[in-house]
């Protein structure tokens, strides 16, 4: 799938993915790519891991606490 438009739908809602690795990271780095305009955060039991995938630029923010994350999160995955 080569389908490049923006991810029009969400775009300035708040997204959170549980998990930020193999899947969780793809899809994250895919939504950045598609110029997502919203927040995305990061949900997972590593700080450390969480950290990476930040500092990658696939998340904006993260957090260990998956009840704080689905309090402020528009769309959880």
């Amino acid at each position: 799938m080569n389908d490049e438009r923006p991810a029009a739908t969400l775009l300035e809602k708040t997204i959170g993915i549980v998990g930020v690795g193999l899947i969780g990271g793809s899809i994250a780095a895919a939504l950045k790519k598609r110029g997502f305009g919203g927040q995305i955060i990061g949900i997972g039991r590593s700080a450390a891991r969480l950290q990476e995938a930040q500092a990658a630029g696939h998340i904006d923010e993260f957090t260990t606490d998956v009840a704080e994350a689905a309090a402020n999160c528009d769309l959880m995955i």
